[in-house]
């Protein structure tokens, strides 16, 4: 009887132990999917400005070409 009481008593030890082993576990992937890694989010930041930059001179070189074909055109 007492052997019995003490196996169910290892029994529910363990089986807490697992369960609380895995609710900590699925928290934490649970937090890591909800808030992205701030290296990556500060890279992608500077990804799109860096595009965003070199968009807005592509941009300007165009019209600055623009003008001066126009104006060359204009010339003769």
């Amino acid at each position: 009887m007492k052997k019995n009481m003490f196996l169910s008593m290892v029994l529910v030890f363990f089986s807490t132990l697992f369960l609380l082993t895995f609710l900590a576990g699925g928290l934490y992937l649970f937090d890591k999917l909800a808030r992205p890694n701030a290296v990556s989010v500060e890279a992608e930041t500077l990804h799109r400005q860096t595009l965003m930059h070199s968009t807005i001179d592509k941009l300007l070189r165009f019209r600055e070409n623009d003008v001066a074909v126009f104006f060359s055109f204009k010339r003769t």
